[in-house]
Parts: structure tokens; sequence; C-alpha cells
């Protein structure tokens, strides 16, 4: 319900009749009815009144974007759900920046349940008009707010290409990532989101960031900064994050002062959801605090603004019985008139079930919340968001079964969820079960390979498997990225002195064999000898497989092949050699295809048959404007990596260059080959292969030097320093022979130049400048080879981009479906 500015008091009813004999005395003006109508809508007792009014003048005025909202708002204080989320929709068509219009139809959706309805209609209507931004946004927010957060990537992706600087758009991506937990990729969401608004990125933003990977310190640092300054008003995210960080680390005092402060911040009239929701956490704060008084007080604040307001009603229940959780019980809203099927009715009921089991949870009553929930997950089936709000309540009550399979669900409904995978990790923590842990913690390193959370998690399994020194190693690490947590420093200090060593400084993991297995691969396992087999097998989500002929599970994800011969033979059965196994893999449990750089959506794609260049492009919807003339594909990538550390030991050597030349209007390609004349036709690709475009800007070296790496052009660059941008050539490296390779503007071809770095360094030659595209292999002395070293920033610069978007999608657009 939206808070209005009142009148003076005592002026009231008499400017309301002043402005009614204004507007009977010049019927064809606006502003008197309009200030007649508003004033109408802020009394209760005239709201009705004020709708035949708003109805006759949205008929004079039809694309009034102001007045739609007023009569959206007075609708849905009207309880008339229906004809309000029609208003919303309506000035959303009409301006879609505002996110006033957006937030109110999604309030209204989800109060009557119909957000599964809205997410079909929407995908419906857009199969006929895929350019309309509107409802391309509005789809893409309902299906955050119901957690497919995949396919909300992939439509917020595709309103970007319609409106590059749109910043719902923009915004919506950045807090889908951060949802899911993809802290890296919600940080470059948030950067592009900046760079297109030009203004700074904002303290709540930022500190949500590192409330995320836990490096609370230093959230509660950055939020605590200047949080009285009067520009704050700007910011009142940021308030509102705060408190929940206080309140989380039992500071209720710091919580109710915060909060206080943001009430009086925001002025009278204005930002009604950020008053609801500050209004809503005083009042848990309040409770908390043993003040009955200030939480009825500010429970009947939150009812005098949204009547129905279920975390108010449930407050005020367990102040008046707190002992009592079994009799805690909400009444249904009564159904709209506009409702009258069953099916409506029984959405509408589901709905306010979830907002009364999602209130329990918030007010910390995991029993109440539980038989809410369990009711609205039998009517609202297909839901992440439940699924994920049900595990946490049976986690909370220790049904660590129970919690399990709700965990589970939410990877089945919404595609890859860290946050489920990491409270899966936790339950299998409780349960004692450290290898599931993990092998979990691993399994999200695979989806994030810098995730904070999953490499404090994975140390944390680690040292308890009692295995110190590659725990302090990866202490070390994380305390180099978030030297403020006091835990990373207990853990390194304690991994060194059970190896009895002291003075360590830096630690390295150590290297590991390259990833070959991952969860949901099927393998062919085939064994000769004394032991005759030859069967099937999969690796489950936790990472492990079984064979009948084993006396245990083996944990296979992350080894190669000969390590998991090794495994194979040494649980068998009978005697064995690692020799007499074979391995080879059925399927694929990942996306076997990647397509990243310069495309319009990067995405990892499992398809159904093998693909050539052109079709992987038309799966990433195409190369954009920003794309250059050449087309790379790193040949038996695999998964992805256990380790980001893993990248440079692991990556594959084999690289092909092909160039993308006459680019046509559909965003399918042409390729032909620059390094093989006997190529006809673009490659076929195989499983585990990637296939990247670098930035028509973009300016490589490689080869024998510290740091190979692919940079952006500029103006005047030239080759030393680029050499010295990459650290500097390595003592095997041969300066003398250093390859500039320079890509033909017309045409699908290149130019080599051999270049002597001695030469240039010593003035007896001049320095090359270079342009965008240019390539520099610096070759090694040895058998070393360069190729490789491409392949490894190839890779590097796919995994440090790639959104990992599933693409069954809501809204039938399955691009994989169109290549099977």
């Amino acid at each position: 319900m939206t808070e209005q500015a009142q009148e003076p008091s005592g002026l009231t009813a008499e400017t309301l009749e002043r402005y009614r004999q204004a507007a009977a005395l010049d019927r064809e003006g606006m502003n008197a009815r309009r200030r007649v109508v508003m004033l109408l809508a802020n009394d209760p007792a005239t709201r009705l009144e004020a709708e035949l009014i708003y109805e006759r003048l949205s008929h004079i005025t039809p694309n009034d974007f102001a007045l739609a909202i007023e009569r959206a708002d007075n609708l849905a204080r009207l309880n008339d759900s229906v004809k309000a989320i029609l208003l919303y929709r309506r000035a959303f068509e009409i301006n879609p920046e505002s996110e006033v219009a957006l937030s109110g139809y999604l309030r209204e959706i989800a109060k009557i349940g119909a957000t599964s309805v809205a997410i079909e209609q929407t995908a419906k209507l857009l199969e006929g008009k895929p350019e309309n931004l509107a409802a391309r946004l509005q789809l893409a927010e309902l299906l955050r707010d119901e957690g497919h957060f995949k396919d909300a990537l992939n439509q917020y992706f595709l309103a970007k290409r319609l409106s590059p600087r749109n910043a719902i758009a923009l915004r919506g991506a950045a807090e889908a990532w951060l949802a899911q937990g993809y802290v890296a990729y919600a940080e470059e969401a948030f950067d592009e989101l900046v760079k297109q608004s030009n203004q700074p990125i904002s303290r709540d933003d930022r500190a949500r960031l590192l409330i995320a990977e836990n490096r609370l310190s230093a959230a509660l640092k950055l939020l605590l900064a200047n949080s009285s300054h009067p520009a704050d008003k700007r910011e009142l995210n940021a308030f509102l994050t705060l408190a929940d960080l206080q309140y989380g680390l039992n500071d209720l005092t710091g919580a109710r002062m915060t909060l206080n402060q943001l009430l009086a911040l925001i002025p009278v009239g204005e930002s009604p959801d950020k008053r609801i929701a500050a209004l809503e956490r005083l009042a848990r704060v309040s409770y908390k605090l043993n003040d009955p008084t200030a939480t009825r007080a500010a429970c009947e604040r939150l009812l005098s603004l949204e009547e129905n307001n279920t975390i108010a009603l449930l407050g005020l229940q367990i102040i008046k019985e707190p002992d009592s959780s079994s009799s805690i019980k909400i009444r249904t809203p009564v159904d709209s008139a506009s409702e009258s099927s069953e099916e409506a009715r029984a959405r509408r009921r589901a709905a306010f079930d979830r907002a009364t089991g999602e209130a329990a949870l918030f007010w910390n009553k995991p029993e109440v919340a539980k038989t809410y929930l369990q009711r609205a997950a039998a009517i609202l089936t297909r839901s992440p968001r439940i699924s994920l709000t049900l595990a946490a309540t049976f986690q909370a009550l220790n049904d660590l079964d129970a919690a399990s399979a709700a965990y589970a669900s939410v990877d089945a409904k919404g595609g890859r969820n860290l946050r489920a995978l990491f409270g899966q990790a936790a339950v299998e923590v409780k349960r004692g079960n450290n290898a599931a842990a993990l092998a979990l913690y691993r399994f999200v390193l695979r989806l994030d390979a810098t995730n904070l959370h999953a490499l404090a998690g994975e140390a944390a399994a680690i040292e308890r498997d009692g295995n110190f020194g590659e725990a302090a190693a990866l202490y070390a690490e994380l305390l180099k990225r978030a030297p403020e947590v006091a835990e990373f420093r207990e853990g390194l200090v304690k991994g060194l002195a059970e190896l009895g060593r002291s003075g360590y400084a830096t630690a390295s993991a150590g290297s590991s064999p390259a990833v070959l297995f991952a969860s949901g691969d099927k393998l062919r396992v085939q064994v000769s000898g004394k032991l005759r087999f030859d069967g099937e097998a999969e690796i489950n989500y936790a990472g492990y497989m079984s064979l009948p002929f084993l006396t245990r599970t083996l944990n296979a994800v992350c080894l190669d092949t000969a390590q998991l011969q090794n495994e194979i033979a040494k649980f068998s059965r009978l005697p064995i050699n690692s020799s007499d196994v074979k391995i080879s893999i059925v399927k694929y449990g990942r996306a076997p295809l990647s397509v990243a750089g310069a495309v319009y959506i990067p995405n990892i794609f499992y398809v159904r048959k093998k693909l050539n260049l052109r079709q992987s492009l038309m799966l990433a919807s195409g190369t954009t404007q920003n794309a250059g003339n050449i087309v790379y594909v790193v040949r038996n990538v695999g998964g992805i990596l256990c380790r980001a550390e893993e990248s440079l030991a692991a990556a594959p050597k084999r690289v092909e260059t092909y160039f993308q030349i006459n680019e046509k209007s559909d965003g399918t390609v042409n390729n032909q080959t620059a390094m093989s004349d006997n190529f006809a036709g673009a490659p076929v690709l195989q499983a585990g292969d990637l296939v990247f475009v670098p930035d028509r800007e973009a300016v490589f070296i490689y080869g024998a030097v510290a740091r190979p790496q692919i940079v952006k052009a500029r103006s005047g660059l030239t080759l030393l320093e680029l050499v010295r941008t990459a650290g500097g050539t390595l003592d095997k490296a041969k300066r003398g022979q250093v390859k500039l390779i320079r890509l033909q503007r017309q045409g699908a071809t290149s130019q080599k130049f051999a270049v002597n770095l001695d030469d240039i360094e010593q003035n007896r030659l001049g320095d090359v400048i270079l342009l965008p595209g240019d390539m520099v292999e610096i070759p090694f002395s040895d058998t070393s080879s360069a190729n490789a070293s491409l392949a490894r920033i190839l890779r590097q610069a796919a995994s440090g981009a790639m959104p990992f978007l599933r693409t069954n999608n809501a809204s039938g657009a399955v691009k994989a479906a169109a290549m099977q």
C-alpha cells in the first residue's frame, strides 16, 4: 500500500470542496480534477469515488504515465489487484525505465499468486513481439522474483541488446548473479551498470558483494563510513543492508539506531517500500530486544501502510503468544470478486501462505514457516524460491534429509544455484560427511573459480581431513584477498602449527592433476584380466560413482583418467591392475561446448550432436559489433577447473585460428582458415571445445613471458611496452625471433614479422607501434610450445567472463534444442 502525503490538519475538507467547485466550473481543465482525485485517494472513505474519476480521466489522457501510476496505486489500496496490475503494466509500457511501475506490477502479481501465469502470458507475447522491451524486462523480473535466475539472465541479456543502457536490465542482471551467489559475475555486472550510468558504485552494492563473500567486517566498515551524511538520502538501501548486518552480528542497539535514522531520512509520502522494509526490521529488532510495546507500535504502523502485511500480522500474533508456535495462525485475506475461479483463489491462498512462511522465517519461527511453506509448495510446484526457503526452514529445524532434498530440487527447477550448493554443503558438514561437503565446494569452484566462500569451505574441509599443509596454503591465499577475516588467519596459524612450521609468509597450493571428470559425467568402464566387466557409470551430484565390483563408492570428480583407473584397481573386490581398466566418457555432465568473448550471450551449451563453427556462434546469438574478424577454437578444454590456480598447469595446448568474414544480417558468419590451406568449411566441434571471439581492440602477447595476457589496444602502444606489461621475457625466450602476427583488415589473411627485442632495447632498431588485433609470440628456446601459452590465456579470458547459463529458459527460447 502506498503512503500518501497528508494535507494540513483541518484543511482537507475545505480544500477538497474548493477543488470540487473549480472542477465543476472548468469541465475541460485537468488540473483541478487531478487535485480533487488525489485528495479523494488520500482518504480511505473516498477512494472508491477517486477511482470513478480516475477512470474518466484515463479516457481523456490514456498515455499519461503519472495518471496511470496514481490510479494503479489507488486500485492497489482498494485491494483490486487485477485492475492495478493492468494499470502498472500500462505505465511500464509507457516508460520502460520506471522502477516504480515495475515494482508495483510485481507486488500485485505476487499478492494474487499469479506469477506463473504472468510468466507464461508474457513469454507468449514476446513470441510475436520480441522487440517489446517492457515485456522483456517484465519477464526477466518475474523470473528472477520466482528464482528462475538462469532464465532471467537470458532475458536481461536480450533486453540489453534492445536497450544497452537500460538501468533495469543492467541492475537486474547484477542482482540475479548476486542472488545465486556468483560474486565475481555480479561484480562485473555492477561494473557495467556503473559504466553505463556514469556514477560510482553505491555503498550498498559494494557492501552486499562483500557480505556475499562473508567479508562481514569489511562490509560493516564500509557501511558505517559517513552513514549520517545527508547525501545518504540517495542510498536508502545502504541503511537496510547495514541494519541487517548489525542484526546478524547481534548488534541490536546499533540496528535499531540505523533503522530509526532511515525512517527519519525518508520524506513523508516518498519511498513507501523502503519505509515498510524499515518498519518490518524495526519490529523484529524490538522483539529481540524484549520490547513488546515498540514491537506492537512498529507492526501497527506497518498495517496502516499495508493492511495485509504478513510480517506485521504474524508479529502481533507472536507478541500475544510468544511461547506458542502451534497456535499462531493468520487469516487468509478475502478473495477479490474479480478472482472468482477456484484456480485463482488457490493461487491467492498459496501466495499468502508463501508470504506467511517467509515472514515466519524472518521472525525465526521455522516450525511455523514449515506449515505454510509446505502448503504453498503443493500449489506452486515449480518455484525454486519456495524450495530454497523450505530448505533453509528444514535446516533450521535440523531435519537434514528434508533439507538435502529441498536443496537438490532447487537445482532441478532453476539451474545451478550456488546458495543451494552451499546449503547442501552445510548439511553434509552437519552430517559429518566431509568428503561430500568437499566435493560440493569444489563443484562450486568449477562454476565460479574465484568464489571466496567456496574456497573457505574447501579449506575448512581439507583441514578437517587433516591435510594441514594444503589447508594452510589455501588460507594463505584467502588472506591475500581478505586480510581482515580472522578465520582465515586462524586457519593458517593452526595449519602451520600442525606442520611445526613458523615464519611461513606465503604458501602455494601446489599443482593438481588436470580435470577430466565432473559431476554428471557418464563413463564407460571396461575391465580385462581376472575381472571381466563392460558397463556404464554416472558421477552423481556430490561427485561420487559406484561400480558393482567395487568395495566402496569413489570420489571421481576432478580426477584424470590415470587417477581414476588407479582408484578402481585399488578398491576392486578382485585384484586387478590399473592397466586392466579402460575409461571413456559417454556423455559430458556439464556443457560440452563453450562460446565466449565478443558474442551477445556468452554461454556453455549442451547439444546432442556435433556442431560447426557457424552453428556455435549462432547458439550465442552471433558476434557483437565489437568483435574482431578472427575466431579461436581451443580444443579439449573440458569442464571448469577445480581451482583457479590449476588453469596454468592444465590448459590445453591446441589452438586453431579462423577468420570471420562476410557477416550476414542474421548473425551467421562464413569462416575460412588462415593457418591451414586444406581447410574447407567450418570445423566440427567436439565435446569440451572452447570457441573464443576476441574484441576487435584486443592485443595478444603469449609464449616465453612472465604473464601471457590479452590487453586492450591504446593509441601509441609499442611492442616493448607490451612486453614489460607482461612481466618481461623468461630466461628461455628467443628474444631475437619474436613473431608479430598482424591481421589484414580486408580479407582472411595475416602477415608475420620477425622482430629482435635486443635490437629495440639497445636502440639499434625503432620500437614497433602495435595495432588492434596484433599478436605477439615470444618463442621458447627449448621444445616448449608457445601455442600452449595462447591456449591458457584464451581459457582464462573465457572462464573469467563466462556467465554459466542454462538454455532451458522459461520463455521457450531454447536455442540448443534447435540444433538437436
